[in-house]
């Protein structure tokens, strides 16, 4: 079964409050291919720690150890940076939806979320979460541009349906 968007909510809603207490083996199988953990470096650039087979499948290249601005380019990548960006600074998980446009592909909307976790100080250390690539509906290529939802409301809807 392949993974959703409210898969991605839902795991970015019960990630532990300690970074510490992250283990990917509790983390549902299918969900694997699309889980990244980055570091939060001190002069606040993004260090890939870990991605899944689906995020490097898409991005084309293996991004472990890459900063997040050494593989994020086009007429969206300062968007994509300050989405991060905020996520860090504003404490609290958060989702982006984005159309990604590249000229030897078709269209895709990418969904991301991201949990940020702290070290002395608040500054964020670390940033949990997850990305899905998925063809874009034509309907979606003219009217989302860049969509940033607070993670919680987004999914406060989605909890008490279960």
């Amino acid at each position: 079964m392949a993974a959703t968007v409210t898969d991605l909510e839902y795991f970015t809603s019960a990630l532990p409050d300690d970074y510490a207490a992250f283990d990917i083996v509790n983390v549902a199988p299918r969900l694997w291919p699309h889980v990244f953990v980055m570091h939060v470096r001190d002069d606040q650039r993004f260090q890939i720690a870990l991605t899944g087979s689906h995020i490097d499948r898409n991005v084309r290249r293996n991004c472990a150890g890459l900063f997040l601005d050494q593989i994020v380019h086009g007429p969206k990548s300062d968007d994509v940076l300050q989405f991060f960006e905020k996520v860090a600074a504003e404490k609290r998980p958060m989702k982006v939806r984005h159309i990604l446009a590249l000229p030897d592909r078709p269209h895709l909307t990418v969904t991301a979320t991201a949990k940020p976790y702290y070290k002395g100080q608040g500054k964020a250390a670390h940033l949990i979460g997850a990305m899905l690539f998925s063809a874009s509906r034509a309907a979606d290529i003219h009217h989302v541009s860049f969509e940033i939802q607070e993670l919680h409301h987004a999914f406060s809807e989605i909890n008490t349906a279960r």
